[in-house]
């Protein structure tokens, strides 16, 4: 909740009382981007600091804003929400260099309500600005690039305050490692194999796989979708879906992509033509067609009459055969361009029509909650862990949806762990997970859902690394052989840090290499060689299946010792036994330590130590460990077991 600064400031203009009015005090942390990547800075950093001995901006400041460069976002919006309604009466800037112009909106996601156009076309120079408007957010959008702002500051009167929110409840209980390992595969790829290494699969699904060739867009309704066999590669969505079942796994496919006969890109936001992105009305066909794709593989029987299958398909409903529907990947896609890359209030748009049809008003026949209210509606993976987007799109709902609920189930992220920070070309290695500060990260999306989205799960949908040396997502050695031991290591560590979290799913990106001798980033990201080598299992893929013969069925209690600083302790339980597990090993590469009592661990008795192989499929278990005899921990998590 946003405080006014205790000063009363008057505001003269000659001999105009504008009337009595308090700075309000906002910092750059306030101001969300709504559609970029460079956090803001520069905007609201100097603030009170600047006044003179009558309150008023007058000094020069240090640093200067520029909006980004990138035409991608232009014009380019940020987003100030400041809790409490307001009356804004006016604001200064300081016009540093270049001629550009900027406008102040006051209202919310429902409405907004121009303050003023402002124009850079001075030099070095403090300007002001009348501007009478009420409301509990501002919006700021910038037309081009050239402006730069050296300080924005707010004059106004706070007239209600906002009411503190319910405390988030109890969240429920961590799960079994097995639950909550998931893996990104493909429908080809080998389903046994699949479920020795996760317990849960995000499978890519195209959008376009269920039209027939050459479809044109007036046919669709007409034609019909093919689901067993699809129209493309043949495959038999039922019978790929029961054999998922079968292994004990659960599905998750990520609907994704644009039909050529509605887009000429695949990455194309899914609009129909004539209507603007951020209106849900615009997501209509991809809304139907996420019904008819529920109505089949949830729980739901539907009436005949109502499915929309082409001839000879079968006509089936509720098969019960899927966990969750994700729609979209990375909207937030920021290397396309602005046909591809989703604003947060579009993509909000296009989840409200997904979800239910924008609260019903798409009609019959839109919508995952029409077809079966009890399946989870999981929002696309976006490129990142930055919480802005995520926040754009809950402030959209609670002031364009009727009912104001939030459009999903599962929020969604994904993250590389690099020497850029992210999903990011500027990386030249990735970094051990340690390093990346993974785990505190995932904890900072846990504690924003928990205060704003409590009661929704999270899911890491992506993370990983490759194993080409020449690739900027892989580890720093440049052996071939070191790379894929560093490889299978960290995606084990980073499991066990994703676990310790509190999230509820984290999927290695991939099972499968996509061609790894190519050295670019992802090319070599799988668990296993290409499909043309047979799905050649690599390291990592023997220590994932390892971590989940020994741990699968033990919940995570966090971290031990928390202080040390190479050595990291994970303690798991076993609830039906009450069996202790750790996980140990050191951060750095090449780094050892021995040990001849683990004192640390509070254990009496002997353990099992289990080292999980990369090359093979048996694991290594030890002698009996206990204390008196050296045991060594090195950079590959050793399992220690205390029945």
């Amino acid at each position: 909740m946003k405080l006014l600064h205790p000063t009363l400031i008057l505001l003269f203009f000659g001999l105009k009382l504008w009337g009595q009015s308090y700075y309000i005090p906002i910092t750059d942390q306030d101001l969300m981007l709504l559609n970029g990547r460079e956090k803001p800075a520069g905007l609201f950093d100097e603030g009170a600091a600047l006044f003179n001995a009558a309150y008023i901006p007058n000094k020069i400041p240090q640093t200067r804003f520029h909006a980004s460069y990138n035409k991608m976002y232009s014009p380019q919006d940020y987003l100030i929400h400041l809790e409490d309604q307001y009356r804004i009466d006016s604001f200064f800037y300081y016009d540093g260099a270049g001629k550009d112009s900027f406008e102040v909106f006051v209202g919310d996601p429902s409405e907004w309500t121009s303050l003023a156009i402002a124009y850079t076309n001075s030099y070095n120079t403090w300007k002001t600005v009348r501007a009478k408007g009420v409301g509990t957010m501002l919006l700021i959008r910038f037309y081009g690039p050239q402006a730069e702002l050296g300080e924005l500051i707010f004059y106004g009167e706070l007239l209600a305050q906002a009411v503190d929110p319910p405390q988030p409840r109890r969240l429920p209980s961590p799960l079994r490692l097995r639950e909550f390992m998931g893996i990104n595969a493909f429908v080809d790829d080998p389903v046994e194999a699949v479920g020795k290494i996760s317990g849960l699969v995000r499978e890519y699904h195209n959008w376009d796989w269920h039209y027939a060739p050459n479809l044109k867009a007036g046919a669709v309704a007409v034609d019909g979708l093919r689901f067993a066999p699809a129209a493309a590669g043949n495959w038999n969505f039922d019978q790929y879906y029961q054999e998922l079942q079968n292994q004990g796994l659960k599905v998750y496919p990520c609907l994704q992509g644009s039909p050529p006969w509605l887009q000429s890109n695949f990455d194309y936001k899914p609009i129909s033509a004539g209507l603007l992105a951020d209106d849900p009305k615009a997501y209509r066909l991809h809304s139907r067609f996420v019904w008819q794709y529920v109505a089949r593989y949830g729980s739901r029987t539907h009436v005949p009459s109502s499915l929309n299958l082409a001839q000879n398909q079968p006509q089936r409903s509720g098969l019960n055969l899927i966990d969750g529907l994700e729609t979209w990947n990375e909207p937030d896609k920021w290397w396309r361009d602005r046909a591809g890359y989703f604003h947060p209030f579009e993509y909000a748009a296009m989840l409200s029509a997904d979800y239910d049809g924008h609260n019903g008003t798409l009609g019959p026949g839109h919508g995952l909650k029409w077809a079966d209210p009890n399946m989870p509606f999981i929002m696309g993976g976006l490129a990142g862990l930055d919480t802005n987007y995520l926040e754009a799109i809950r402030l959209w709902s609670l002031y364009q949806r009727p009912n104001k609920n939030f459009p999903a189930d599962v929020l969604n992220f994904h993250h590389y762990s690099n020497d850029a920070g992210g999903q990011d070309d500027r990386a030249h290695y990735g970094i051990p997970p340690e390093d990346d500060r993974l785990q505190q990260r995932l904890e900072h999306l846990v504690n924003y859902r928990n205060r704003v989205l409590a009661g929704k799960k999270i899911f890491l949908s992506e993370f990983g690394y490759d194993s080409n040396p020449g690739s900027i997502q892989a580890p720093a050695p440049d052996d071939s052989l070191a790379v894929l031991e560093a490889q299978a290591n960290f995606l084990v560590r980073a499991m066990i840090l994703a676990h310790a979290s509190g999230i509820d799913g984290a999927f290695v990106y991939m099972f499968r290499d996509v061609n790894a001798p190519n050295p670019n980033k992802y090319m070599s990201s799988g668990l296993t060689a290409e499909k043309w080598n047979q799905h050649r299992p690599k390291p990592a893929y023997y220590k994932m299946q390892g971590l989940m013969q020994v741990l699968g069925d033990y919940i995570c209690q966090g971290r031990e010792q928390a202080n040390l600083r190479e050595l990291y302790i994970y303690r798991y339980l076993l609830p039906e036994s009450g069996a202790r597990a750790y996980v140990i090993w050191t951060k750095s590469l090449g780094r050892k330590s021995s040990f001849r009592e683990l004192y640390f661990l509070d254990e009496e008795g002997p353990a099992t130590a289990y080292r999980l192989s990369g090359d093979a499929q048996v694991l290594q278990e030890e002698v009996p460990f206990s204390g008196g005899r050296p045991f060594e921990v090195n950079n590959s998590p050793v399992i220690l077991i205390f029945p």
